[in-house]
């Protein structure tokens, strides 16, 4: 029972009456982004084109914020993008939704500068510098000669080849900035290591539901995404036919390139962690699609790759070698039962083709090579970046016969001269020995991401030769993204508790 005076209010209303004297009335901005967002809302009602792009919007922006957090969060979005990005297009295309897919498909671009930023950011708020040291030089000097093929280019005239050379050719560099000042722990390259290879897991099973059952709707957007592809063909019927594994990156090469990364990473985690059945799973998996893409180009890459892995000492050499001699077992003894089959009879063509000089389908690259030398005479300096190769092609207007689509080192021959094999040449030579010293000493995740990088960075030089591997989309990204994150551990401080249990490992080595 109350003691006040009934006159007198009780504390309740005392307190209530206080909260509205303190109130104050809302701001004139908040109206304003009231009222903006009803009329938005309004608009996006009515109008469904304009309420998808405003949805797309505000999606962009809401991934822009996330990845300022952190930039680490830009190198996961990337990984969850990359497999699906092509069939995306190709929906697009397919039923023609009305979105720039020029400006579009920039957004690796966008990603790595919204990653820069934050970056920049943090270092400025933790009054700190972003230092390079030699072992980011040699990137440093693919992209300094990256550099000078622009200015060839505008010097020219070639504003186009030159935007969508860099976007071919240079980018996919940046991403090893990006993860290499993210200053990356260990649990973030478990994180990008498990995304990678769950995204590819997941692509990888519906690609082989596409190859075994080959539904309509991926033939019509291999159709628009590959145009003009099967010649003089029937698309209809060349697609149900094509014996060669495109998966849904729409790119037999492409493919194989990214599941002989795949296999390359699953061998060296081999020794590395506690669910070794799964990794087995994939490695087969990774493997299985490698050869169903038959990309002779992809196996050449997969074969240099485990050859570095066998020639650098540590545990993934005994099982690497067991598996490649399972390896060739098995595959002989498949390719033998399967001999009648009309895709193993393709895939074994493909391959002893390699070994006769006068097959047209194997050295129909010769003649794109000689053009190549061409204009190297006629221009030591290059031709400009992006002028020679698939960007020009696709988006600069060149003819046919005027591009060289196989053959990285005689793209940089004809683009860029001179300065730009020598430097390329230089700089990949440098980075593998960069990674091999860092490998010294890693433990653990970090020796499995160093031995990844190493041994996928000779492979792709390799089949760089032959392909302009490094043009791909998605595989150079993921290369230079795992060598800044490897170069990054190895320079970086110790976590907590990290370098005790190294110190402690070392010990137990020794004695």
């Amino acid at each position: 029972m109350s003691v006040l005076p009934p006159y007198l209010p009780t504390p309740s209303a005392r307190l209530h009456a206080a909260a509205l004297r303190s109130a104050r009335p809302a701001p004139w901005t908040a109206w304003v982004a009231a009222l903006v967002i009803a009329l938005l809302a309004a608009l996006a009602i009515t109008l469904p084109k304009v309420g998808v792009a405003l949805a797309a919007l505000a999606g962009c922006l809401g991934i822009g914020a996330w990845i300022l957090v952190r930039p680490i969060n830009g190198l996961v979005f990337a990984l969850c993008l990359f497999p699906a990005y092509t069939l995306l297009r190709g929906v697009a295309l397919l039923y023609k939704i009305p979105i720039p897919l020029s400006v579009v498909g920039m957004w690796p671009e966008a990603v790595v500068m919204v990653c820069l930023v934050s970056i920049v950011m943090d270092a400025m708020r933790r009054r700190e510098r972003l230092r390079l040291t030699w072992d980011d030089a040699p990137v440093v000097v693919v992209l300094a000669v990256g550099v000078y093929g622009v200015l060839v280019s505008l010097l020219q005239m070639k504003l186009v080849a030159a935007v969508y050379g860099v976007h071919y050719s240079l980018s996919a560099c940046l991403f090893y900035f990006v993860a290499r000042w993210a200053r990356p722990s260990q649990r973030d390259v478990r994180t990008i290591l498990s995304v990678l290879l769950a995204s590819y897991a997941a692509i990888a099973f519906v690609s082989l539901l596409d190859y075994v059952f080959r539904p309509r709707w991926v033939i019509q957007i291999a159709m628009v995404v590959r145009e003009g592809f099967w010649k003089h063909w029937d698309p209809w019927v060349f697609f149900a036919w094509y014996p060669r594994m495109q998966s849904l990156l729409f790119a037999e090469a492409l493919w194989g390139t990214l599941s002989a990364l795949v296999s390359l990473l699953c061998l060296a985690l081999l020794p590395q962690v506690r669910r070794r059945k799964l990794v087995w799973a994939l490695f087969f998996l990774s493997f299985g699609c490698l050869l169903l893409s038959m990309s002779r180009g992809a196996l050449i890459c997969w074969a240099v790759g485990v050859v570095v892995l066998l020639a650098v000492r540590g545990r993934h050499r005994l099982p690497t070698a067991g598996v490649c001699c399972a390896v060739i077992v098995v595959a002989s003894a498949g390719l033998w039962a399967l001999r009648s089959h009309e895709r193993a009879q393709d895939l074994i063509k493909r391959t002893a083709a390699i070994t006769d000089p006068g097959n047209q389908l194997a050295y129909d690259r010769v003649t794109q090579w000689e053009r190549a030398i061409t204009i190297f005479q006629l221009l030591p300096a290059g031709k400009g970046l992006g002028a020679g190769g698939n960007a020009s092609f696709y988006h600069a207007g060149s003819d046919l016969d005027e591009t060289i689509f196989d053959g990285g080192i005689f793209r940089v021959l004809a683009e860029q001269g001179a300065p730009g094999v020598l430097c390329i040449v230089l700089g990949l030579a440098t980075m593998a020995g960069v990674l091999l010293r860092r490998l010294r000493g890693a433990q653990r995740l970090d020796r499995a991401l160093g031995l990844t990088a190493l041994a996928f960075l000779a492979g792709l030089s390799v089949q760089n030769i032959g392909q302009n591997a490094f043009d791909f989309p998605y595989v150079p990204y993921v290369l230079w993204m795992l060598c800044g994150l490897f170069i990054a551990r190895r320079t970086a401080p110790p976590e907590p508790g990290e370098g005790i249990a190294a110190h402690a490992g070392a010990i137990v080595k020794r004695y």
